[in-house]
C-alpha cells in the first residue's frame, strides 16, 4: 500500500475482470483493490491463471474492467473508450513483454523510434537506445543481436515514449540465468535513478526479493502482500 500523501501511479478499487466462454463466466479478477506509490518497483507473482497478466493489461488499458474503479497516473480510465485508451497507452505506458515483438525487418534504432513517433520524441531514439547501453547496436537487425540486447531494444523502445509506468510481463522468460538478471538490474537502476515506475509480472518467486514490495495472486483475488524493508540488488537474484 502507498505512504501516506505518496502519489500515487496506480489505483485499483474493487476492479473485477469476467469473460463470457459460451454459457459459462469466467473470473478472471475479482474485487481487486490495490495502490501503486509512483516510483515503487512491485512483482506481482502467483500460478498460471491467478489473474496476473489480466490485471496487468488492465493497469496498461489493454482491457477494461467489468466492474470496479481504475485509475492510472492520475486518469480515471474505467470508462474509457477505445480511441480514448489508445491515446493513454501512447503517453502514459511503457509494455516490455517476454517475447520481445520487435519488427525483424527494422534496425534496433528504427524499432526504437517506430515507438517514439507515437509521441513525436524523435530526440529520445539514440538517449533510449545509451539508457540501456546499445549506442553502438542502433544499425543492428533483431536477428545480427543477442536475445538480452533484444530485451534491452524492447525496454529502449518502451522508454523512448517517456512513460511513467513500465509495465513488464515476464521480461526474462526467454533469457538464461545471467542475461535476465543483467535486465533485471537495468530496469531497477531506471527506478532508482529515474524515479519510472515498474509493474514486473513473473512465475519465477526469486525476482520477488529485489522488489519494494510483492503481490501474491491466488484466483483471481490478492492472496497477500509483502514489503521488502530491505531489496536484494539484481545480481545476488538468484534462481
Amino acid at each position: 500500500m502507498a505512504k501516506n500523501g505518496a502519489t500515487l501511479a496506480v489505483e485499483l478499487e474493487a476492479v473485477s475482470r469476467r469473460f463470457q466462454l459460451g454459457d459459462l463466466e469466467v473470473a478472471a479478477l475479482t474485487d481487486v483493490d490495490l495502490q501503486v506509490a509512483a516510483g515503487e518497483f512491485v512483482v506481482v507473482l502467483g500460478p498460471s491463471g491467478s489473474g496476473k497478466t489480466t490485471m496487468l493489461n488492465l493497469i496498461g488499458g489493454l482491457d477494461l474492467p467489468t466492474t470496479g474503479r481504475l485509475v492510472v497516473d492520475g486518469d480515471e480510465i474505467t470508462d474509457y473508450g477505445a480511441r480514448r485508451l489508445t491515446e493513454f497507452r501512447r503517453t502514459h505506458i511503457g509494455f516490455v513483454f517476454q517475447f520481445f515483438n520487435l519488427i525483424p525487418s527494422l534496425t534496433a534504432a528504427e524499432n526504437v523510434a517506430f515507438a517514439a513517433e507515437l509521441v513525436e520524441n524523435e530526440a529520445g531514439i539514440a538517449q533510449a537506445l545509451e539508457r540501456v547501453g546499445l549506442a553502438d547496436r542502433g544499425d543492428h537487425f533483431p536477428a545480427q543481436l543477442s536475445g538480452g540486447e533484444q530485451q534491452r531494444v524492447a525496454l529502449a523502445r518502451a522508454l523512448a515514449k517517456d512513460p511513467p509506468l513500465l509495465l513488464c510481463d515476464e521480461p526474462t522468460g526467454e533469457l538464461d540465468f545471467e542475461t535476465g538478471k543483467m535486465i533485471l538490474g537495468l530496469m531497477r537502476k531506471l527506478n532508482q535513478e529515474e524515479g519510472k515506475t515498474f509493474m514486473v509480472v513473473t512465475h519465477n518467486a526469486a525476482i520477488g526479493a529485489m522488489a519494494d514490495r510483492v503481490i501474491y495472486l491466488r484466483s483471481g483475488r490478492i492472496d497477500r502482500m509483502v514489503i521488502n524493508d530491505s531489496p536484494i540488488a539484481a545480481e545476488e537474484v538468484s534462481w
